[in-house]
């Protein structure tokens, strides 16, 4: 599946979710890309995973690596669009792991893009 991972992830009224993040000891807000949101679920460790494999905690780095390298911008600043080619349970690893590190609204628009319902026929 070809993903765009540069995407940013959008509240009810169409407005960018925000997150908030440092740069040089500052506090600041940053638009919440699908990029960023896999990469952080991807490493988190949840309660009940204390004792997933290294393989498992290896897998989930290798893949956050590939989609952390997504978040790119040119010399305007504007973000430059990353299309990700994935396995079928690279997806599902994504979902899953979005699904349990993230509120029901980031959720329901990270699988908007991650698993897109099909066209009205």
């Amino acid at each position: 599946m070809r993903i765009d991972f540069s995407t940013v992830l959008l509240d009810l009224k169409g407005n960018p979710l925000k997150e908030r993040i440092k740069v040089a000891g500052q506090d600041t807000e940053r638009d919440m890309t699908l990029s960023h949101a896999s990469v952080e679920a991807l490493m988190s460790l949840f309660p009940n995973e204390q004792n997933i494999s290294g393989d498992e905690r290896n897998k989930r780095g290798i893949l956050a690596a590939r989609l952390h390298d997504q978040e790119e911008v040119d010399e305007q600043g504007n973000r430059i669009r990353k299309i990700v080619d994935l396995k079928v349970d690279e997806v599902k690893l994504i979902k899953d792991l979005i699904g349990r590190a993230y509120p029901p609204l980031l959720v329901m628009r990270a699988y908007e893009i991650l698993d897109p319902p099909p066209p009205p026929s």
